[in-house]
């Protein structure tokens, strides 16, 4: 006798195949075209557009499980940041900097979830720059480094536009930790900091941005002279995997206080002179009193520098972590000893379009060479580039190239105000600002972690909602179901849906997946197998429980890789991504 069970308070139903076609549908058909590309381009669709509701799904449901570079590859990742680039440099003209940075932040969120996907080394959890570039340096990727970090450094300065100067200079330092050549960003962060009343940290990255672009702010030279080099330093988490704790803690985001540390301990370093740019990330636990232990180099270019850097962190006294935040965390934190005075003014992208246009003078080499100019941060050159297209070109683009035009005015004017508000005293320093779903988070952290899992759930969502490719929020929501089915594994159904929702929610966490097969085996006494995961993903299907079905069909496929079970998966997926699909699963109890 076969074994059949009911999906209802305490057991499952398992269809029959003809069932579970009138289930989904006398029309359902498998596509010849490859389903995941098929979803990439919905997701993709879905960047350009801002839909934050579709892209919610992607990443509640991890709809992109199984890509590989055959769907989405750098080409279609380069375009995609490239035209939201220009979009938002669009908005940004029109007076809407808010949405321009949502815009970008929206895609590199995507990218870097793709680049997760594709590769689980990138694994920085918190809502750092930091976790993006991660993604973007994947050489399984080669993304094009002009186009994502010219967009990066716009999109640090439409932050500073909107007051989130320590949102800001995370994105600013970023820039320049993967291009030190880059002047814009210098000044961009020197404002930046300006802004912060903090002039004295200023300076110094003016200064170099002063070194580059001398010859055309020449009054701005009198403030300072330059100095050999910029000391910069930065602090992120350490990801730390819970694949040992039953019930994880909830976890804060402490950006606004990595900017408070790294201030004391920037103060504290003094790494001897040399003509040679340094590296040193040293990791480190801190407990809540803001006591440091267990040093550790993971990066070093040079022993001097290392104990130059271990030397100032011992000697730092820390503020406590923050009353929120976790008993300890873990933390790497970069040392850049960055030398001014090894400089090439002419990038690639410079070099090649000087060549194109010496072969050709048209208003397209014109144009390319200008676009080039702009991302380096030469706005005069790119200014003149651009009045040679617009005399040049008589057809269709002479609209954009005009566009561009009124992009390069507006930062030039914006570039003078800057150099201004330097010379003058700076503001009085204010408490950073953090973002709203970094704030939404650190409630639902706090009601996580105090068995509030109704709050927690409600905060947490509306974080997502905010910034769907938020991951730590994303994290701390798989924590909360997965805790909440730890406590009602008296009613083990209910404990296997939300193990679900937590296992495709953190997707790397192996906790949930042990928790799964834990309450499996406790509902039906057996052995983990295809044959069960497959018959209990039917039963989920008939009930709708799309999440549940989800991750039993893809579970099964794990032990078996059978095509005639992934054509249900297809269809409840389809109907994830259908538009009228509403995506509240993570939201409401399905009871």
């Amino acid at each position: 006798m076969s074994k059949k069970l009911f999906l209802s308070a305490s057991s499952f139903l398992c269809l029959s195949a003809a069932t579970i076609a009138s289930t989904f549908g006398a029309a359902t058909v498998v596509s010849p075209v490859d389903p995941v590309q098929r979803y990439y381009n919905q997701a993709v669709d879905a960047v350009l557009a801002g839909d934050k509701a579709t892209l919610r799904k992607v990443y509640d449901y991890d709809i992109l499980d199984g890509i590989t570079t055959r769907d989405a590859s750098a080409k279609s990742l380069n375009d995609l940041v490239k035209k939201v680039h220009q979009e938002a440099k669009a908005l940004y003209r029109k007076g809407e900097v808010a949405k321009a940075a949502d815009r970008l932040e929206l895609t590199f969120d995507f990218t870097a979830y793709v680049a997760d996907k594709l590769d689980h080394d990138v694994n920085t959890p918190d809502r750092t720059p930091e976790y993006w570039l991660a993604g973007w340096k994947l050489p399984t990727l080669k993304m094009d480094r002009e186009v994502y970090i010219a967009a990066l450094n716009d999109y640090g300065r439409y932050l500073q536009k909107l007051d989130q100067d320590a949102e800001a200079m995370r994105v600013l330092a970023a820039v320049i930790s993967v291009e030190p050549q880059r002047e814009i960003a210098y000044l961009n962060l020197a404002d930046t900091l300006w802004h912060m009343g903090r002039k004295e940290d200023a300076l110094p990255y003016f200064q170099k941005y002063n070194e580059i672009r001398n010859e055309e702010n020449k009054e701005a030279i009198k403030l300072h002279q330059p100095p050999e080099a910029v000391l910069h330093v930065s602090c992120v988490a350490c990801p730390k995997t819970n694949s040992e704790v039953a019930q994880p803690k909830g976890r804060i985001d402490l950006a606004n206080y990595f900017l408070t540390i790294e201030r004391v301990i920037h103060a504290n370093w003094h790494p001897p002179r040399g003509d040679k740019t340094e590296t040193v990330v040293l990791r480190f636990d801190l407990s809540s009193p803001g006591k440091i232990s267990n040093i550790a180099a993971t990066v070093s270019t040079s022993e001097a520098y290392k104990q130059a850097a271990i030397s100032a962190l011992k000697n730092s006294k820390l503020p406590p972590l923050p009353s929120d935040a976790p008993g300890s965390v873990s933390l790497d934190f970069t040392f850049s000893y960055n030398v001014l005075n090894k400089f090439d003014k002419e990038d690639l992208a410079i070099k090649q379009w000087l060549s194109r246009l010496a072969q050709k003078k048209s208003a397209e080499n014109h144009a390319g060479l200008a676009e080039a100019y702009e991302n380096d941060g030469d706005f005069v050159r790119a200014k003149e580039q651009l009045l040679l297209a617009i005399a040049k070109e008589r057809g269709p683009q002479l609209k954009r190239y005009e566009e561009l035009l009124r992009d390069i005015e507006i930062q030039i004017a914006e570039v003078k105000t800057q150099i201004a508000e330097l010379g003058k005293e700076a503001p009085k320093p204010g408490k950073p600002m953090g973002l709203p779903q970094a704030a939404l988070n650190n409630q639902g952290a706090n009601a996580l972690n105090s068995g509030d899992y109704a709050t927690a759930i409600q905060k947490l969502s509306q974080a997502l909602n905010l910034d769907p490719g938020y991951k730590l929020a994303r994290n701390n929501l798989g924590m909360v179901f997965n805790n909440r089915g730890i406590k009602q594994r008296n009613n083990k159904v209910k404990a296997l849906l939300d193990f679900h929702r937590a296992q495709l929610l953190r997707t790397d966490d192996t906790a949930s997946e042990k928790n799964i097969s834990t309450s499996i085996k406790t509902i039906i006494r057996g052995k983990d197998s295809y044959s069960l995961r497959k018959e209990i993903a039917d039963g989920l299907a008939a009930q709708h429980d799309d999440v549940g079905a989800i991750c039993e069909y893809r579970r099964a496929l794990e032990i078996k890789d059978d095509p005639k079970i992934r054509e249900p998966l297809q269809s409840i997926t389809d109907r994830v991504m259908s538009p009228s699909y509403s995506d509240n699963a993570f939201i409401t109890d399905p009871w």
